[in-house]
């Protein structure tokens, strides 16, 4: 191939204009190719989402955005001969196979093997595949940025493990999943994500898990039978020592655990009304929080993230208005 004799500095241009799908198709003709495109295409950003089939996206991309196949083809991997569907910018494989479907992603690692990730995971759920994948990325120390883990049905006796490898994800977790009363997981290490998203929460999670992270989302199930003691351990954890942790939100909650989690907030130091639904609270070490609440949510905010809420409050309000003058 007389282009692979062109100068790295050339190819890495040439490559930044090709799309996906004739990446993948050079990486398949020889290991010399294979390895060009290793040096030339820097770190790329892959998006692979496992429902009925498997999509691998170059580039970030969610549920409501991925593409249908334009073509497809028989291809070898891994010494596996498989369908592979592909459009411009990703793969399909709908073979229900976890090996072919994991031969696919082992050859993309290991064409592009400095890449980040976003996984999706939706009904049905396939817990192998799921914990196979996030094992494989961490064993090779690539970066998973971005989880979505929507699996509606009850866990397996995989899922403590697949928790136990989403505590590496990096910046966004989204969590919906039902897990029985007696579900209990404890970490092995805190989780680190910058936001996390947890919708129908049991009691299996504990609570000082968010404390490395920034932003934490959480809407609590009907089962949520959370102590005084609970929520006051919590609290003292976060607000007397230095942690990440900046903005914690409670939905959903039933009005008599609301009333739990304010008492409980109010103890931890002096508080001072600012409306009917918002107080500040003053700690002896000089930190400042803010509460926003009504019956059923409890906003926690350190006294940055709370200006930082103010300000995105009033530039969607200037947004706002200068839609309403255009139109």
């Amino acid at each position: 191939m007389n282009l692979l004799r062109l100068p790295l500095v050339v190819l890495t241009q040439i490559f930044k204009m090709w799309n996906f799908r004739t990446k993948f198709f050079v990486s398949l003709l020889s290991k010399r190719a294979r390895t060009t495109l290793k040096l030339a295409c820097g770190i790329p950003h892959f998006s692979v989402l496992s429902e009925h089939n498997l999509h691998i996206r170059w580039g970030y991309y969610s549920r409501d955005y991925y593409e249908n196949a334009t073509a497809t083809g028989s291809y070898c991997i891994g010494g596996n001969k498989m369908e592979i569907g592909h459009y411009a910018h990703g793969l399909i494989i709908s073979n229900r196979s976890m090996w072919n479907q994991l031969l696919l992603v082992g050859h993309v690692l290991d064409t592009f093997p400095k890449a980040t990730f976003t996984l999706a995971f939706y009904d049905p759920p396939r817990p192998e595949l799921t914990l196979k994948l996030m094992k494989t990325l961490n064993q090779r120390k690539l970066q998973i940025k971005t989880l979505y883990y929507m699996i509606t049905l009850n866990p397996s006796k995989f899922v403590p493990k697949i928790l136990d490898e989403c505590t590496k994800v990096t910046d966004y977790i989204r969590m919906r999943s039902l897990f029985p009363d007696d579900f209990v997981y404890n970490p092995i290490r805190p989780f680190k994500a910058a936001t996390m998203e947890i919708y129908r929460i049991n009691p299996w999670f504990e609570l000082e898990s968010f404390l490395y992270c920034g932003y934490v989302d959480v809407q609590l199930s009907d089962h949520s039978e959370r102590t005084a003691w609970d929520w006051s351990s919590f609290f003292t954890n976060w607000m007397d020592y230095d942690t990440p942790l900046q903005r914690f939100e409670l939905h959903d909650m039933k009005k008599s655990e609301t009333q739990l989690v304010l008492d409980e907030l109010r103890k931890q130091g002096i508080s001072r009304i600012i409306s009917d639904s918002l107080f500040e609270i003053k700690k002896e070490n000089g930190s400042e929080f803010f509460i926003r609440y009504n019956s059923y949510y409890v906003g926690i905010y350190t006294k940055q993230a709370y200006l930082e809420y103010l300000e995105e409050i009033e530039r969607r309000k200037r947004l706002r208005r200068v839609v309403d003058d255009t139109l």
